[in-house]
């Protein structure tokens, strides 16, 4: 009798200490065409189109458990062919339970720099995966966590002939570090210095002489340190400038101001954003003639 309790008493012990169930683990584009989930991907206009311009929202339709991996380079294709395409910068892993949806924001750049930037209206599909330098560069920019005008820029001078001499910023550490790194991924030299702006070097009363400099400025308060940039934006709500860029802008009441040279920006108008944390929290539409 003692035998047969302690048999049954190791049985009990050793089934409860069997490992979970995993949760199967599925590429989006492998359970979508399996059926086991359904998608839709829609414009974050509260984001920029170099952040996180689009959500994505996921529904288990099946009776399983399971995680969805969304890829770093997986190429999203827009509806309308005037809005930009996009590429994935970060790998996302989602967990399902059955019959669950759940949604979240995706790390993503545009990919067709002279179409419109993704708006609340815009839905998108899954395209395939990208190769060769874009699918590099996609990896480098999550690897860098570079979501920003810089990382944008390199993705353009891919997808977009744009030079690599405009891959340039405020933080010319990583901007130089994206021009050496497109350059040997295109097989194509790298940029003379002398070909790339200075973002860190303000417009002196020498320089106004080119033409006609205008800006304005923005006052707010921040109850913690923020990622603070403005951005000029054109009426495609593309990037055509950054103005601010201030990464660790500390607590307390802040005055950001900003100017720019209507002889190099020559389209009637513009919008300048504030942008905290990657969200647009103020828009200001100017016109060059106001």
């Amino acid at each position: 009798m003692k035998k047969v309790l302690l048999l049954l008493l190791t049985f009990t012990f050793l089934s409860h200490s069997l490992p979970p169930e995993t949760e199967k683990l599925l590429d989006l584009t492998e359970a979508v065409s399996e059926g086991k989930v359904r998608y839709n991907i829609q414009g974050n206009s509260e984001s920029t189109h170099y952040y996180q311009p689009v959500s994505l929202t996921l529904e288990n339709t099946s009776s399983e458990a399971m995680v969805i991996r969304v890829p770093n380079g997986l190429k999203l294709q827009s509806s309308l062919s005037e809005t930009q395409d996009l590429l994935l910068v970060k790998e996302e892993l989602i967990a399902l339970k059955p019959q669950e949806t759940k949604s979240l924001l995706l790390f993503a750049m545009c990919t067709q720099q002279q179409n419109s930037a993704p708006s609340q209206e815009d839905t998108f599909s899954i395209g395939g995966m990208a190769e060769g330098p874009l699918a590099a560069i996609a990896k480098e920019v999550g690897k860098k966590e570079a979501f920003n005008t810089i990382g944008q820029y390199a993705v353009w001078s891919t997808t977009d002939a744009y030079a690599l001499s405009n891959i340039s910023g405020y933080d010319e550490a990583l901007a130089s570090h994206f021009r050496t790194f497109v350059a040997n991924e295109l097989g194509v030299e790298i940029p003379e210095i002398e070909s790339i702006e200075n973002y860190n070097n303000p417009i002196t009363p020498e320089r106004r002489l080119t033409g006609h400099v205008i800006g304005g400025e923005f006052n707010y308060k921040f109850t913690k340190t923020s990622d603070v940039t403005i951005g000029m934006f054109n009426e495609r709500n593309v990037i055509v400038r950054e103005l601010l860029n201030n990464p660790e802008t500390k607590p307390g009441k802040h005055n950001f101001s900003f100017q720019f040279d209507t002889m190099q920006y020559t389209e009637d108008t513009y919008y300048i954003r504030l942008i905290i944390n990657g969200r647009v929290k103020v828009n200001y539409k100017m016109r060059r003639d106001s």
